[in-house]
């Protein structure tokens, strides 16, 4: 009889997974929850390694593990609410490293089973001024014209909060995080784990610009979206609006705006954003309620306009042509027709 020793299946299962082959690999381990839990984190480091490995030599295996024991007691609690189970894993999955089995069944039993119970238990650690970076990154997610870098949503989340004399100043302040690393745990921080970046693919890249990001920030269920898109999402935060839509269009066009203000703005990253996309979230925030009309306000008091080549702003429909008008000659109440 022949016997396997752990490293031998391991070197054949990396000389196997490893080699690229044109159909994806997806391997299934179930009863985690039946090994100690020194074997499960082996398990887990490993499984990890191969698979990040295996990408990058251009493989394409994807690993589920699985304990029966938790994902039952998942299923149980969840009222059949799918955004429910989204959340709950995504929290033990952060939570997990170096935890026992038995004090992630405790951390899952003090978890709420209302849903909306639960979203406030997520953000109950939010700080007073917080709620409101939460709100405007939301926004920027949801309502981004084409998807925006790590550095660009970094720059708008700036900007919508306070106006900057310059780049500089902005580099001085509280909301600048001067690395990579720093901007992303920000956005996680801020999302409460309900973000992560993804690659985004080359069909995506050709039907939107050529110029999106290759990784960008999108939340981990499209679930989440429509919690917040519905409303209720927001309600968690203690942020009421007539239209969702209008808001969310609102907090582009003052980032945008107000970036634009700055010296050389149109040679930042966000910059070209900022020119192609303000008058697309002006309209669309008018059009949606009482939205829009403050920013084009601010942009004719700051001769914002005047001082940029209309050549530069792209006029994505008719309403964007009048947009620019209004706010190159603000008379008053603006309505688009």
């Amino acid at each position: 009889m022949l016997k396997w020793y752990r490293d031998e299946q391991q070197n054949y299962l990396e000389v196997a997974l490893k080699t690229p082959t044109s159909k994806p690999t997806i391997i299934f381990i179930d009863a985690m929850g039946e090994c100690d839990d020194d074997a499960v984190y082996d398990l887990v480091d490993y499984f990890n390694r191969l698979t990040k490995e295996a990408s990058q030599l251009g493989a394409k295996l994807n690993v589920c593990l699985s304990s029966r024991d938790l994902s039952q007691d998942i299923a149980d609690r969840s009222g059949s609410v799918f955004l429910w189970v989204v959340l709950v894993v995504s929290n033990l999955k952060k939570s997990a490293r170096g935890k026992s089995l038995k004090w992630l069944r405790n951390m899952l039993d003090e978890t709420p089973r209302v849903l909306a119970d639960l979203f406030r238990q997520l953000f109950a650690d939010v700080d007073e001024k917080d709620p409101q970076r939460t709100i405007n990154l939301i926004h920027l997610i949801l309502f981004a014209h084409q998807p925006l870098s790590r550095a660009e949503l970094h720059v708008a989340l700036g900007f919508r909060l306070h106006a900057y004399p310059s780049i500089l100043s902005w580099k001085d302040s509280v909301e600048y995080r001067e690395t990579g690393k720093a901007q992303h745990e920000m956005i996680v921080d801020f999302s409460k784990g309900l973000l992560e970046p993804t690659p985004i693919s080359l069909m995506y890249k050709a039907e939107a610009l050529m110029t999106a990001p290759s990784t960008a920030y999108q939340f981990i269920h499209e679930t989440v979206r429509g919690f917040f898109l519905s409303g209720e999402g927001f309600n968690v935060l203690k942020f009421y609006t007539r239209s969702v839509v209008g808001s969310g269009h609102d907090t582009f066009a003052w980032a945008c705006a107000r970036f634009l203000d700055i010296e050389n703005a149109s040679s930042e990253s966000f910059g070209q954003y900022a020119l192609k996309r303000l008058f697309y979230h002006i309209e669309a925030a008018v059009t949606s309620g009482d939205f829009g009309e403050a920013v084009l306000r601010y942009l004719n008091a700051r001769n914002i306009i005047s001082r940029l080549h209309r050549s530069e702003f792209s006029s994505v429909s008719r309403g964007a042509d009048l947009m620019y008008g209004a706010a190159e000659e603000w008379k008053g109440p603006f309505t688009l027709s």
